[in-house]
């Protein structure tokens, strides 16, 4: 009985571990398409809106994410919205050239109010253009 105990235990962790990896798959999948996942920042083609995560959730954050990108070349406008996993921002710029300078110039910056560096990268669609 012993013996037969151990087979199964292997066999069904052997299953097990499969699914784990599976799993492991599509929680990496996911992670991709929900944007997460590690990887270049910067993965989205390069247009003339850029998207800001890692934002405070405290503090006058619109204000001073305007503040923080109005001195860069061809900026246009802000869009701030506070969604149920926290704020998220879109900043516009005149052209593609000027988001890449502001992008590269201010990658890993903070907000007075940050406890994170920002993580800057292009939006999936420009600003007021949505996919249908």
């Amino acid at each position: 009985a012993g013996q037969m105990g151990g087979q199964l235990a292997g066999q069904m962790g052997g299953q097990m571990s499969g699914m784990g990896g599976m799993g492991g798959m599509m929680g990496g999948m996911m992670g991709g398409y929900r944007g997460g996942g590690g990887g270049s920042r910067t993965e989205n083609p390069p247009i003339n809106t850029l998207f800001i995560a890692s934002l405070p959730t405290d503090g006058p954050v619109e204000s001073e994410v305007i503040s923080h990108f109005s001195s860069c070349n061809g900026f246009k406008q802000v869009s701030y919205q506070v969604k149920d996993k926290g704020p998220i921002c879109f900043v516009e710029f005149d052209t593609t050239e000027h988001a890449t300078a502001a992008l590269n110039e201010r990658q890993g910056s903070m907000l007075p109010s940050s406890t994170a560096p920002l993580r800057i990268s292009y939006s999936k669609n420009p600003l007021n253009v949505r996919r249908s």
